[in-house]
């Protein structure tokens, strides 16, 4: 599992944003001591909530990571809501702390402020040394575990927050990630891209789950056509999940990308959150 990747392969290459980059070691360890200032330093109690308002970077790896070992439920907050929806995401979820970057950091005050209690902490070299300043103990497996509450779309009325039981302890849940990944494919076999939005579940726990077995996580910020395949050759990608837009606007490339496209590492590609034609998985096969 994650911990043992961590005590193993401490300098292994854990998660790349294209920017930043952690290994596990760092990964785990940043999101112990970010676990350690949630319990003890914010006074946050398992089953209290977290969210993010946090563009596709390993901060965002690293904060679920925190909250999870915490005990706390975790809601990543699609960016593109309206100010007024991402208020009542945050007044809904109960968050006491609000964690945001540069991009929507001004957003973030805004809504923030509208909320008595409500504490913001903006990802950068500030909360790179509140991390510094953190001394946590071992983490206790046997302790309470917090998991993700992502709000759905497409409902009528308001989004709901949506929680899924959670097991019995915090090793139970690193186990579990580790054992559901491998029954879908996602063993761990090599590097792990995300290119849709992290704040939808699929993109960001299926890359959890691959990167308990040791796949390094790698991050697009945005997606675009080319710079996709142009990834999944350089890093030799084994997995990725896309969504049946991207299948399409991959296949409307010009004739002489794709053929010229060969990527033999690629070995699992999940899709979901769409319906998917017949024809277009045919053709995605092929």
């Amino acid at each position: 599992m994650l911990l043992e990747q961590a005590r193993e392969r401490p300098n292994a290459l854990a998660v790349d944003d294209g920017t930043h980059t952690r290994s596990f070691g760092e990964l785990v360890e940043r999101a112990r001591r970010f676990a350690h200032f949630l319990n003890h330093e914010a006074g946050l109690a398992p089953g209290s909530h977290l969210a993010l308002l946090l563009g596709n970077r390993v901060e965002a790896i690293e904060c679920l990571l925190g909250g999870i070992f915490a005990g706390l439920w975790v809601t990543p907050i699609n960016w593109h809501l309206a100010e007024s929806e991402i208020d009542y995401v945050l007044a809904d979820s109960g968050a006491k702390i609000l964690v945001t970057d540069d991009r929507f950091a001004q957003t973030a005050r805004r809504v923030g402020a509208r909320h008595a209690g409500v504490s913001l902490i903006e990802v950068g070299d500030a909360f790179d040394r509140l991390l510094d300043g953190m001394r946590p103990g071992p983490l206790d497996l046997s302790a309470p575990v917090g998991g993700n509450m992502i709000y759905t779309s497409g409902t009528t009325g308001r989004p709901k927050g949506v929680q899924r039981a959670l097991p019995a302890s915090l090793g139970a849940a690193l186990s579990g990630f580790e054992r559901y990944g491998r029954s879908i494919g996602l063993d761990g076999s090599g590097p792990h891209l995300i290119t849709g939005p992290m704040y939808h579940a699929a993109p960001l726990m299926f890359a959890i789950y691959d990167n308990a077995s040791g796949a390094p996580i790698v991050i697009m910020p945005r997606w675009d056509d080319h710079e996709a395949l142009e990834i999944l050759v350089r890093r030799e990608i084994a997995h990725a999940h896309f969504v049946p837009t991207m299948f399409v606007r991959l296949l409307r490339l010009p004739d002489a990308i794709r053929e010229a496209f060969l990527a033999p590492a690629l070995r699992v590609v999940l899709h979901g959150a769409a319906p998917i034609s017949v024809a277009v998985k045919r053709r995605m096969l092929e």
